[in-house]
């Protein structure tokens, strides 16, 4: 009789342990949604901060660098980097189109075209990207887009409107191995 009992209670704690490896499983797996969908808030949230832009760039054409700081409580500054500026014609007119910026506008026309004025991109849909910020066509402009100055004040209308979000090199962070 007893070793009829033994085997019983195996079974049941078998079944007790199946039974708690089963719920062990449902709650991680639970946490790690939980843990997911946190992530994608703070991933959202850090997005909408980034449009709001707390890394300032300061252009000092004095000294001709560009120092790149953040300021999270606006009181103090943490300079994050400095750069001189190249004597690069198409930079300086970045520069002069986005003086609050000139560091992210700089580092998406290079993710976006490697500053070339005569980039060109054919997209599934029919419409053509060009020039330095690739501008869609449309936009209503066509080869007027490859005169750098041109594409770069295009650049600037369409930041007025839509900000970055406008450009996929920012949305999909491409431009930050530029910076």
């Amino acid at each position: 009789m007893r070793t009829k009992t033994k085997k019983i209670n195996i079974q049941k704690l078998n079944d007790w342990m199946y039974q708690a490896k089963a719920e062990k499983q449902v709650k991680m797996f639970v946490v790690s949604v939980v843990i997911t969908f946190l992530a994608l808030i703070i991933f959202l949230a850090g997005s909408i901060r980034e449009e709001k832009n707390p890394i300032k760039v300061i252009n000092n054409p004095n000294q001709q660098s560009i120092r790149v700081i953040e300021s999270q409580d606006h009181r103090t500054i943490k300079i994050l980097s400095t750069r001189k500026i190249p004597q690069n014609p198409i930079i300086q007119e970045i520069i002069k189109h986005f003086p609050e910026c000139p560091e992210i506008a700089i580092a998406i026309a290079k993710a976006e075209s490697r500053l070339n004025p005569q980039a060109i991109g054919y997209n599934t849909n029919g419409s053509i990207d060009r020039g330095l910020f690739q501008i869609n066509s449309i936009h209503g402009l066509g080869e007027e887009l490859y005169n750098y100055r041109t594409n770069i004040q295009v650049a600037r209308k369409i930041y007025e409107k839509r900000g970055w979000s406008a450009w996929s090199a920012y949305t999909n962070g491409s431009y930050k191995k530029h910076l």
